[in-house]
Formats: C-alpha cells, structure tokens, sequence
C-alpha cells in the first residue's frame, strides 16, 4: 500500500472517491456511521459507499481502502462498547457521587502535571539544553507504561492527559443523579477502581484520537490481516509537516514579540496590587490568603498574552463583545490571565511529596475551588466590577448539561464549587482561549472578517522600503452591470504582476475537527480568489477605471489567513499564506530568523531578501507562496515517524505522525 503515500495524477481518481466517502461520513449526522457510538451500524456505511460510486468507476484500490476503514471501524465499535460496559461497572461499584468522582480525576491529573513539572525542572537544571526552534516541552520525552509503546513526546502526553479527563467526566456525568444504598468504596480499593477508570479512558482516548486524526486530517487506515497490524497513515506525508512548521512560526513570532523591550503591557491596568500570600488545602478545596504587592505570577502571563495579541490580534482587541456586557478583549483575557496566575501559584507552591492510593489522600491535592471563593480572589486582583467578573468567568466553565472540554472551559460546575484543572489553565493554548472568548461574545469568524481585510490593507499601504510599485485596493464591490459584480477583499498590483487575494479569518486549530473545518473554509477561499481573478481577467475596460495600468497584466490568485498553521497548504494550484508573510513580501520582502528563548531572549540568526530588485518583487512572489522559507526551514527539522499505540481486538496498532527532529532530548521515567 506504499502506492497511497504521495499519491500522483494517475492515483487520484480511487483517492478522491474514498475521501468523498470520508467526508460523507464526517458530515452525516447519523451517529450510526460512528464507531465511539452505540448505535454504530457498517451497513450505513456501505450505504454511504454507493452513494458515492453512484454513476461513477469502479475502483478496486478505493475497495481496498473502503474494506480496511469498516473492518477497523467494527473493532474499534466493539473496543468501545466493551470499555464503557467495564467503566459502567467500575463507577456502580465506586457508590460515589460523580462530582466527586470528577474532581479526583481533576487530582490525578493535577498530581501528574505537577510531578512531572518537578522532575523536568531538576532535569533543566542539570544541565543547559539547546533548544531553538521547538519548545522544550518537545524535547522531552516520557517513558510510558506500556513498554511496546516506549517514550513518548512530553508535551503531547501531558495534553492528552487533558483530552482523556474531557471524555472521562462527559461519560461520569450522567451518573451525577444516581442514588446508592450501600457505603461508597473508601480507601485502596477506592484508588483502584479509579486506576481502572483511568486506564480504560487512557485506550478509549488513544483510539479514538487516532480514528479523528486520521478521517479529519486526509488519512487511510493500513489493514494487514495476516500479521494482525493496524496503521493509521496518511496520503501526503508532507502536508503532515505544514501543521507543525506553521505552529512553530506562531510560537517563536509570540516568544520574539514576548522577549522584546519595548512590548507593550495590555493588562497591567486592570490589576490590583494584590499576590499570594498563602494556601491551603482542605479536602481537595483551594483557599488563599492575600496580602499587598507585585504579583509575579500575573506579570508572567499578562507578558505571554500581550505578546499574543501583539503577533496576531492587536486589531481586535478593542472590540466589544456584545454577548459579555460589551467587555473588550482585553478585560475578558484580563480574568483568564488572573485565573492563569491562581493556577501557576498552586504549580509553585503545592507540594507533592506524598502517596495518592487511597480515597482519602485525594483531599491533600488541590482540585476544586469554591465559586463564591474564587469570585473573591478575582474580585481581590481585578479592578473590574463583581458583575463583570462573574460574567465574564461563565466563558471558562463547562456543565453538567453541556459538552465539556477542558482546553476550551477548564472550570468544571459541580452545584458549589468549580473544578481547578491546573495544567489546562497554567498551559491553555493562548489563541485557542482567544478564539474561544470572541465566539462565546458574539464575534465569530464572519463578524471579523471585515476587520482582518481592513487591517491586512492598512499594513501593505505602508509605503515600500525601497519605493517599488504596488497599488493597493481594499475590500469593495467591483460591478459590471446591475446584478453581476464580485466583492474582492484586496487587489495588489506590482509592476508585473495583479495579486487577486481572498482572506479568510480561521479559528485556531485546536483539534482534528477543528483541522478539518479550517481546511474546508481555506479550500472555500481557494475557490473564490479563482472566481474573482478569473472576473478580474475577464472584465479589462472595469479594472482599467480602478488602474490603467492594471488590465493585462498575469494574475495570481491567493488566501491570506491570520494564522501560519496552513501556509504552504493550496488547493486547486491556490495556494495560502499567512498574513504576517504576506505583509512581509509586500512591504520589505525580507526575512528574519529570531530564535527566541527564555534563557538568550532574541537572537537574529540569519537574514536575507526574498527579492533584489523590482522586476523580482513580481516574479518570485508564487515561488514564495509554494516555497514559504519559513516554512521550508522548519521542514527541514521535521521527520515522520511511526510510533505503537495500545492494542486492539488481537490487532497491533500504530500511528505515522511528524515531529521534530531535535538532537537532545530528555527522557523522565514514569516515576507517577
């Protein structure tokens, strides 16, 4: 089946069917073509097969395919039903009420977190590593327990310690109402059952976050029946590479404005001059003491979201948010930040010097936090008003009634108190609480649509450094005649050449789903610039009233997005980039290699021009879109690898995936 990997023109026809039929099974809203559901059925599936070969070509390689993605789609199906039957089991026999359940979990994973945050700082502090363009987090690795499986990266094992407690309190939820009779377990045996839970949610988690991977992000399903082997691959091992270099330029663009002097600070304002003076743990309940003075908790975090919304959001951050009393940006990730600082403390101070195996050790972790508690310790570092707070603190909290995910809503409400996630909130993906805070307050992607055009135009209207030509024309309405027009967002004209762009504001890609919504929105956008060039070039005599020089001249249709996960993705021969680059080449076209670092702060390493002159300002501008520099640079230190995961029905799995490629490592035991 190497033939599926990087497939050409000649492969594409059997490709294109089974990704036609990948995404039926996406957009259906059958759960019945799910296997993490119990009314999973395969002959929907093959209903959804014939409804694409319908009037089409048989192709024995999509049958391949197709056969592969039902056979493991039924184990996965019975994996799942015979899990959850066993975790149906395990919490009947716990007899404990499921806020409790939930908020032990919460410990669990707050202990792990915060064991594993002492043994990586001993291992820093044993010796200086040099990493540069990837996070150190990427650079360490944990051993698992599953010895097949081997070490894992740390920072991919710690976040999915955070998707594993998602799945396991939506499950627990539901027995939130049940009544028991008898005493609940006490003790190890208390302890054990939730290991059990633990373990059972850890395969359930594993499987299901290789099914999405692979039917979100253009993957097939490797199926070898003779050697009993599973192995969730993907079509185009370099598009595998995009997601990753684009994250790492996001990084390093937020860690350089972070390192900088002159940045400036959004949040100190709405500060008092409160800290931490003490805490203590009763029962698994926070409670803090505070006296007058800097904070350095807050200080850190409101430094790591200035520079966040320096790199890629300074142009909303004004905006009100009319779904939270009108509160800006900056006032709702004022509280975030609070809450990141609250959560750092606790990191800092709570020791874990202790053995959590019996039920009654969990009242030593901190976990939970009580709602009136925590409305007061905000209210004692904010300068906002109670009502505010409180309101705006409802964009962080799941329900009970609701899905939970502690990426996007880490506080969980259990009636009285919340639950306190410690490595969701100290470690929350900055964009993703960005994206999650302007959705919730009524600015969704449509709504800032206009406001990133307006910004992208603004910013290549500077004027060039070395005065070459370039019209700007922003988002208007170009019309013909009465009912045939098209609303461009942004035409560039160079001396060569007429830039046709179409922007698309995406949300940050959080999850496979989330990839996958993305993609589709950027091939969208694909689509569109071509129409509109394609009216561009069809309409001379209407765009020689905008410039006479305009009409003629080659056209390059593209997407401009707000942020580089997907630049060097195209579709269609259109390709996408981020703004910033886009800024970039219009303005200077000269590229800066910083590698940022807490431990060097800035470093220029290396600069060059992606153009000398004027005639290569218009003629290396599509290299530049199908070559990003960045991006290529980053390739370079990516490698795709394939790693085991856990078993299933008798079947050894395993997932192909990019990861850098760093020189040093650090490997932490699984001592937790």
């Amino acid at each position: 089946m190497q033939k599926y990997e990087n497939a050409g023109e000649e492969d594409r026809l059997f490709i294109m069917q089974y990704k036609e039929f990948i995404n039926q099974v996406i957009n259906s809203k059958c759960a019945n073509v799910k296997p993490f559901s119990g009314r999973f059925n395969a002959a929907d599936l093959e209903l959804l097969k014939e409804k694409v070969q319908k009037g089409g070509k048989h192709e024995e390689d999509f049958d391949e395919l197709y056969e592969a993605f039902v056979s493991v789609s039924k184990m996965m199906n019975a994996a799942y039903n015979e899990l959850y039957a066993e975790q149906r089991e395990i919490i009947s026999e716990m007899k404990t009420p499921a806020f409790d359940v939930i908020s032990h979990l919460v410990a669990v994973v707050n202990c792990n977190f915060c064991g594993v945050f002492t043994l990586l700082n001993a291992k820093l502090a044993e010796r200086a590593i040099g990493i540069q363009r990837f996070s150190v987090l990427s650079a360490a690795k944990l051993q698992s327990v599953d010895s097949e499986i081997g070490e894992l990266p740390l920072d991919g094992a710690l976040e999915f310690q955070i998707d594993m407690l998602s799945m396991l309190i939506n499950y627990v939820r539901y027995f939130r109402t049940e009544k028991y009779d008898s005493p609940s377990l006490t003790g190890k045996k208390y302890w054990d059952s939730l290991k059990k839970l633990l373990w059972n949610a850890n395969v359930l988690c594993a499987l299901k976050d290789d099914y999405d991977n692979c039917v979100f992000t253009d993957g097939f399903i490797r199926l070898d029946q003779k050697k009993k082997a599973i192995t969730f691959d993907y079509f185009n091992h370099e598009n595998l590479k995009l997601p990753l270099a684009g994250s790492n330029i996001l990084n390093q663009k937020t860690l350089h404005e972070n390192r900088k002097n002159s940045m400036p600070d959004f949040f100190g304002m709405f500060f008092l001059k409160k800290r931490i003076r003490k805490m203590t743990v009763i029962n698994g309940f926070i409670n803090l003491k505070f006296e007058k003075g800097g904070n350095e908790f807050l200080d850190d975090k409101s430094r790591e979201f200035s520079a966040a919304i320096v790199s890629y959001y300074d142009y909303l951050k004004d905006e009100p948010l009319s779904g939270l009393l009108n509160a800006t940006l900056l006032e709702v990730l004022s509280i975030w930040v609070i809450l990141q600082g609250l959560a750092d403390y606790i990191l800092n101070n709570f020791q874990y010097d202790f053995a959590l195996d019996t039920k009654e050790s969990f009242g030593k972790v901190p976990c939970r936090i009580s709602k009136k508690k925590l409305l007061h310790d905000i209210n004692e570092m904010s300068i906002l008003s109670r009502d505010k707070i409180r309101r705006i603190l409802e964009v962080f909290v799941s329900t009970p009634n609701s899905f939970c995910d502690m990426w996007n809503a880490p506080l969980y409400d259990c009636g009285e108190y919340y639950t306190f996630p410690i490595f969701s909130i100290s470690q929350g993906m900055s964009y993703n609480i960005i994206d999650c805070i302007m959705i919730r307050g009524g600015l969704d992607l449509q709504k800032r649509g206009p406001l990133f055009e307006k910004y992208v135009a603004y910013e290549i209207r500077k004027e060039h450094m070395h005065g070459y030509m370039r019209n700007v024309f922003g988002s208007r309405k170009y019309e013909r005649n009465k009912g045939d027009f098209q609303e461009i967002d942004c035409i560039v004209e160079l001396r060569d050449i007429v830039v046709v762009a179409e922007l698309k504001c995406i949300q940050y890609p959080m999850t496979p789903q989330n990839h996958h919504d993305c993609r589709k929105r950027l091939r969208q956008g694909c689509e569109q610039a071509l129409i509109k060039a394609k009216y561009v070039r069809d309409n001379p005599k209407l765009f020689y009233r905008v410039s006479a020089t305009l009409p003629g001249k080659r056209i390059i249709p593209v997407v401009v997005t707000n942020y580089p996960n997907f630049t060097g993705f195209s579709h269609l021969d259109v390709y996408v980039v981020d703004s910033h680059s886009f800024v970039s080449y219009m303005n200077t076209g000269r590229i800066t290699v910083n590698l940022a670092s807490k431990e060097h702060g800035n470093q220029v390493v290396a600069q060059y021009f992606i153009y000398q002159n004027e005639a290569e300002f218009s003629s290396n501008f599509e290299t530049f879109l199908q070559q990003n520099p960045m991006v290529e640079m980053l390739k370079k230190d990516i490698v795709i690898k394939e790693m085991a995961r856990p078993n299933v029905e008798g079947y050894k799995m395993s997932v192909v995936y990019a990861t850098p490629n760093l020189p040093e490592t650090i490997v932490i035991e699984n001592e937790i």
